[in-house]
């Protein structure tokens, strides 16, 4: 099987977005679910949960790659708050935010920010 340049370059801008709304080390995020809602810190780990409920054999290549690029399903998250705080959280409860804006996917509105903004269409 052969894959276009175009299919292979589409597939790079959609893997380079998709790591810029990884709730990775050293992003600022609040979380909106779990125990922890409503708590704001840094992330300061960011790992597989090695009790995750998806088997690794779910899914084709492609959707195990864009799970491990966007870092959410089946990831645990650090965090930890302006007063020192540490506590561990599903990666899925947390909004990600880059110089005080919220960016990409909003795992609780299944929406998505463009500029700053909730787009609600």
């Amino acid at each position: 099987m052969e894959v276009s340049d175009g299919a292979i370059s589409a597939l790079g801008d959609i893997m380079g977005s998709a790591s810029d709304e990884s709730p990775r080390k050293g992003r600022q995020v609040t979380i909106l679910r779990g125990k922890h809602k409503g708590k704001s810190g840094i992330v300061f780990w960011h790992g597989k949960d090695q009790f995750a409920r998806v088997s690794r054999y779910d899914g084709n290549w492609m959707q195990q790659s864009m799970t491990a690029a966007i870092g959410r399903s089946d990831y645990r998250i650090g965090v930890q708050t302006e007063s020192g705080e540490k506590f561990f959280t599903n990666a899925d409860y947390a909004q990600v935010y880059v110089n005080g804006v919220p960016v990409g996917f909003c795992p609780i509105k299944n929406r998505l920010y463009r500029d700053g903004v909730l787009n609600l269409d």
